[in-house]
């Protein structure tokens, strides 16, 4: 355990500390995604849109394997659903790992903010009236 603390910095300290709750004012850096787009519905034809549009709405059932226009339809859908899911999760870790991080910045400009001074040993003897 300890050798795992030696690499820990003060930041990385501050870091693990920050509140768990993330403030409404923080905004992070949202990481660079590429959600596939979503197939129109429209373009399908007319006779299978219907079909479409109530599997967009409840899509706990397959469109019908045995339509080739409602497959291809349906495959990128769920390819962009799952994109824009994957790409939710990765953007709610990278506010958590931002938040931390600019907490600890807080803390440590904070600290570099109050240190008090750096004295020799002679002025600190004068400080303490021990000259």
């Amino acid at each position: 355990m300890s050798e795992q603390l030696s690499n820990l910095t003060v930041r990385d300290y501050f870091a693990a500390e920050a509140p768990a709750e993330i403030p409404g004012w923080f905004k992070h850096k949202p990481a660079a995604v590429n959600v596939p787009a979503m197939p129109d519905w429209r373009e399908l034809p007319k006779d299978h849109q219907i079909v479409a549009q109530d599997w967009l709405h409840d899509s706990c059932f397959d469109l019908g394997g045995e339509i080739p226009a409602l497959v291809s339809f349906q495959q990128p859908a769920e390819a962009h659903w799952k994109a824009k899911a994957e790409a939710r999760l990765r953007d709610e870790q990278e506010r958590y790992i931002q938040w931390r991080y600019h907490y600890a910045s807080m803390m440590l400009a904070e600290r570099k903010r109050t240190a008090p001074p750096k004295l020799s040993g002679e002025e600190l003897l004068q400080q303490y009236g021990l000259d």
